[in-house]
């Protein structure tokens, strides 16, 4: 949902600045998830009027034009020959800059086969008006525009606001109202403390019903239908800067009607629709659709419909709109309608999203009905609208107006009944810990958010609303916390004389795992993201071709729970990546859902530099290899599982290059490895590098292994401290260090022994000068028939250290060797 600062500000009749606005929704609640300004430049551009035309005398294939600017009359030279005499048009003189479709085009003075030329007459392409509807293929024409006609000679700037912020916000799910830009508004008018002007409306208590049409509900799940006839339609483009106003907020202008359809939708949350009066026979019928009925949509598809379906149809049954979804490509607004139905109507939600998921069709209309939007909106949206076209076409006229309610509800007023909520004000002051709260404040409040507020005792408030988020007393004390704000809660402290020494917290395991490696993991460098547990079924079968999918998904974008965390964080680097950030570590913790629900930490690597980094992708591999790894040695480690208990075994995965599963005492519990092609044709115009390093674990399995390992104890571990003191890794390169033994004893035995050593000298030789750590330690090659092993210690440095001291490090430990196990070096 995009919010224009500008439109905010004319319905306030104030000029609120961006950060007023933001901070005030994010005050109250509102999720802003973004908000960017954007600017126009019409230095230059003028609206001009043709009052001559001729063809040029040396060119066949130009005219020369006479454009009067109001105080001036200038020569305007143009090929388009479909301008005439009173078009009103926009000419760019001397010195305008126009930069479109990658082009850059300073306008001067220019001789053109001998006559001069004073400027260009535009199109909208030149303008950058792409999505703007004019009259001419070429230059453009705004005879239909009234600030464009009462405003001859002034430059555009004057008259079209060149800059604007854009808003937007994620809806809540519980509140369909946020789909209205004005319900919205209500509640900003409460935190900026500015009354809102009503909207203006259509008054219908004057029109006489004389015209005989009808309209029939014949299914359950259509609750309202309203049906408006208007007389003397002249259909044309929309007003230039409502057009700019629809295109900045996401809606395509298509002509006056239709914009107006979309824009009392955008402005009250309750879609319309309008349709050609003159192919309408006898009456409006909505109706479950016939099997195997035929829509021919909007959209230039062809449907193929079920008795599950709502269709608009006449008399003689023709297929009108699919219900709530979208109209028929037949029966729509076209350049010659001159009577048109508005409708106006509510649909049961379920309904219309089972329609939308089984044809695949998203439209802003379903997304709005699927919310349940309040049968009063529908109301409020036909009076809205009938109101805007008689503002747009003064000489347009009602033939007739009908509201059908279904059976169920039996009759409108049933229908309208607004919800009643009563609450004890002493009882919400004491359920927030409010000291005082004004009674008059809040149905002050209550009554700008469009609430009718009663008052019994002095104490008791009653309300009456369309929300459909508000059903307790507790939920009206919640939109008091919200609108109040935090600052006006009170801090209290607790009362020292409690004696709290008898309660020991207990922390549970799983939580205290998660958080050992979340802390590891950020240690590390790595940044902690939070992806959607709900994605794409197509998707997650490049990772397992089962997957739990949902019966009735909002959107087939999310129809189906992950089968692996690393499948969002995967996502989460793509678009990461796309948006320029080519060096990144993202890690994961949430759960996926395959044979069962279980926790799991997801990671992923890519570096755009790794050519200047490393000589080769193998070396970058084992690099941030050896980092995951010895984040998990470390935290096996603090839990008593040494890293002879942990094996790396080679493995295979649809989506891997390169992979290595990870078990633990004999049990698999993750993997990594380096991701294919597959990843990039799975995920939508997937850009992830081949180097890209991803790993998985499943912490709920390792925490049963953990568990379960004797002696295990969780009041012992003090994971977090040893990490940061001890184990804080930084980006250091690693050092690699082989040697080569003479070992005369059965190897096999003795292996184990070399390990322990090694870690032995490195503790004793660590001191607060000095410090690495030996992450990893394993057999490079062997000569069996010499008794000869060479053996490769990976360290990593937590500050730069000289090749002397490793030297010396490494000394120390082949001298013990020797002296305990008859070891040589060869």
């Amino acid at each position: 949902m995009l919010l224009s600062l500008n439109l905010i500000n004319k319905y306030f009749q104030y000029n609120f600045s961006i950060g007023d606005v933001v901070n005030s929704l994010l005050d109250i609640g509102v999720q802003v998830e973004n908000y960017y300004k954007i600017s126009r430049d019409y230095k230059n551009i003028r609206i001009g009027k043709i009052v001559f035309k001729e063809k040029h005398p040396n060119a066949d294939k130009l005219y020369v034009c006479k454009v009067d600017f109001s105080n001036e009359i200038l020569q305007i030279l143009t090929a388009d020959e479909s301008v005439e005499v009173n078009d009103i048009v926009l000419v760019a003189l001397k010195g305008a800059v126009l930069e479109f479709q990658n082009n850059k085009l300073v306008i001067d003075i220019k001789k053109m086969k001998g006559l001069e030329s004073f400027g260009m007459m535009l199109s909208t392409t030149e303008l950058n008006w792409d999505n703007i509807r004019a009259i001419g293929d070429k230059v453009a024409k705004f005879n239909f525009d009234k600030n464009f006609t009462n405003n001859i000679g002034k430059y555009l700037n004057d008259i079209i606001n060149t800059t604007d912020y854009i808003i937007e916000i994620q809806p809540f799910a519980n509140r369909p109202d946020y789909f209205g830009f004005y319900h919205i508004l209500k509640e900003l008018s409460v935190k900026l403390n500015k009354d809102l002007p009503d909207l203006s409306l259509s008054d219908f208590s004057t029109l006489s019903n004389e015209y005989k049409f009808d309209i029939e509900i014949l299914t359950d799940k259509c609750r309202v239908y309203t049906g408006i006839i208007f007389d003397n339609i002249k259909i044309m483009p929309s007003n230039v800067e409502f057009q700019l106003l629809l295109d900045s907020i996401n809606i395509k202008p298509i002509n006056n009607i239709v914009d107006i359809t979309n824009f009392v939708m955008y402005e009250l949350a309750n879609p319309l629709h309008a349709f050609d009066f003159n192919f309408i026979k006898g009456k409006i019928v909505v109706r479950n659709a016939y099997n195997q009925e035929l829509l021919q949509a909007l959209d230039d598809k062809d449907y193929i419909l079920s008795t599950d379906d709502i269709v608009i149809s006449d008399a003689d049954n023709k297929v009108l709109a699919l219900g709530g979804i979208i109209g028929s490509r037949n029966y729509s607004i076209f350049d010659s309608t001159n009577t048109i139905l508005l409708e106006s109507a509510s649909f049961d939600p379920i309904s219309i999203r089972r329609t939308s998921k089984r044809l695949n069709i998203y439209t802003n209309s379903s997304k709005r009905f699927e919310k349940d939007i309040p049968i009063y909106y529908s109301f409020l949206a036909y009076k809205r609208a009938s109101f805007l076209i008689k503002e747009f076409l003064p000489d347009s006229q009602i033939r007739f107006i009908l509201s059908k309610v279904n059976k169920n509800l039996k009759n409108l007023d049933k229908a309208l009944d607004l919800k009643t909520i009563t609450a004890d004000l002493d009882k919400i002051k004491k359920y927030l810990g409010f000291k005082e709260l004004e009674l008059d404040n809040i149905k002050e409040k209550f009554t700008k958010l469009g609430f009718l507020v009663d008052i019994l005792n002095n104490k008791d408030i009653i309300i009456r609303t369309y929300r459909k988020d508000l059903n307790y007393w507790w939920d009206l004390a919640e939109e008091i916390a919200r609108f109040q704000g935090y600052n006006f809660f009170k801090n209290k402290a607790i009362n020292k004389n409690i004696n709290i020494s008898y309660f020991k917290p207990h922390k549970d395991f799983s939580l205290k795992l998660q958080e050992d490696f979340k802390n590891a993991f950020i240690n590390n460098n790595f940044t902690y993201v939070i992806g959607y547990n709900l994605l794409n079924s197509e998707y997650l079968k490049l990772f397992n071709e089962k997957y739990l999918e949902l019966f009735n998904p909002m959107s087939n974008e999310y129809n189906a729970y992950r089968n692996y965390v690393l499948a969002s964080t995967l996502l989460i680097a793509d678009y990461n990546y796309k948006q320029g950030y080519k060096n990144l570590k993202i890690f994961e913790l949430g759960h996926s859902y395959l044979d069962y629900e279980k926790t799991e930490l997801a990671a992923v690597i890519l570096n755009n530099n790794i050519n200047f980094l490393f000589k080769d992708s193998k070396s970058y591999f084992i690099f941030n290899f050896q980092i995951i790894k010895n984040i998990f040695y470390n935290i096996l480690n603090s839990y008593g599982i040494y890293r002879d208990l942990i094996e790396f075994r080679e493995s295979n995965y649809k989506f891997l290059e390169k992979a290595y599963d990870i078990y633990v005492l004999d049990k698999k519990i993750a993997f990594i490895g380096t991701i294919n092609y597959l990843v990039n044709e799975y995920i939508k115009d997937g850009e992830l590098p081949s180097y890209t390093i991803v790993f998985n674990l499943n912490l709920s399995e390792l925490q049963k292994i953990i568990e379960n390992y004797p002696n295990f104890s969780i009041e012992n571990q003090d994971l977090n401290t040893k990490i940061k003191k001890e184990y804080q890794l930084i980006e250091l390169p690693l050092i690699y260090r082989d040697f080569s033994v003479i070992i005369d004893d059965n190897y096999n035995n003795i292996l184990f022994n070399l390990k322990k050593e090694i870690l032995e000298v490195e503790k004793q030789f660590n001191n607060d000068k000095i410090r690495f750590k030996i992450i990893d330690f394993y057999l490079l090659d062997n000569y069996k028939e010499l008794n000869s092993f060479t053996f490769r210690i990976v360290i990593k440095p937590f500050e730069n250290i000289s090749s002397e001291k490793i030297n010396e490090f490494l000394d120390l430990y082949l001298n013990k060797l020797n002296k305990n196990y008859s070891i040589k070096r060869r």
